[in-house]
């Protein structure tokens, strides 16, 4: 049964929570989208739950009709939300975050509780030659590289690169499943039993980095995280990406036990 929740007071509390944390340099129809988009990731709207009316976002925020007209337009064509002729705009799409994640454990300071994290597929490619995979996938005539932006909280973006052998992918596909990339162990259905984490601080050279945004000479951190599973060919290397921020990386006390990759 749909679930019919959306109050004024409830719009108020979406702008109030999430206007900080869009970009001013955006369009304003941008501006609302990503506002929109976040709340849905976040949970804030669930799958199936209504979205306030056009005109309401129009009194309620500074965005005017034609705005969140726009707005609801791009998230319509994205498949995120759908409309209901007389009914409204609804939720099409699950919250996005990824529940107690092995890498992606920042948080303020020791006594603070993890940041969400949401994770965003950017795309899937196949390797038949050498890269950084190499050393550490040595067996593997064929290696697939998933890409994904990956949220922490409202605080920042990293990149991730996460290199595996293609048959724990192929098996998935063969099965005609999607991999949409936000626990990519459940995904996969990998059985991981050890890891070995590295670290260090890189400067970065040459073009703007495509998902960060980094300029030439920028310091960020570099993770490369190597996963033993059960069976070889389940192995995999991630390379994250981290850029300036204060929060800290909690690394310690990672565990077979723990479900999100």
């Amino acid at each position: 049964m749909v679930r019919v929740s959306t109050t004024e007071d409830q719009t108020r509390l979406f702008w109030k929570k999430y206007q900080r944390t869009v970009s001013r340099q955006l369009h304003k129809y941008l501006q609302l989208r990503e506002a929109l988009t976040r709340a849905i990731d976040d949970g804030f709207w669930s799958f199936g739950e209504k979205l306030p009316p056009e005109g309401e976002l129009a009194r309620l925020t500074p965005f005017s009709l034609g705005t969140a007209q726009r707005a609801y337009a791009d998230l319509v064509r994205d498949g995120m939300v759908e409309r209901r002729a007389g009914a409204g705009t609804f939720v099409l799409r699950p919250s996005q975050i990824l529940d107690t994640p092995w890498h992606f454990r920042f948080r303020t300071d020791a006594d603070s509780p993890f940041h969400p994290v949401f994770p965003k597929l950017i795309g899937i490619k196949r390797h038949s030659g050498t890269g950084p995979w190499s050393a550490f996938l040595k067996h593997s005539d064929e290696v697939v590289c998933i890409e994904r932006a990956v949220r922490i909280g409202n605080e920042f973006t990293l990149y991730a690169a996460f290199y595996i052998d293609a048959a724990p992918v192929d098996r998935v596909l063969a099965r005609r499943r999607e991999i949409v990339g936000v626990n990519l162990r459940r995904e996969l259905n990998l059985d991981i039993v050890r890891m070995g984490i590295d670290l260090r601080v890189e400067t970065h050279r040459g073009r703007v980095h495509p998902v960060l945004k980094l300029k030439e000479g920028t310091s960020v951190l570099m993770i490369q995280t190597r996963a033993y599973a059960q069976t070889a060919n389940q192995n995999y290397i991630q390379m994250m990406t981290v850029p300036p921020t204060p929060e800290w990386l909690h690394i310690s006390d990672y565990g077979v036990d723990a479900s999100g990759i």
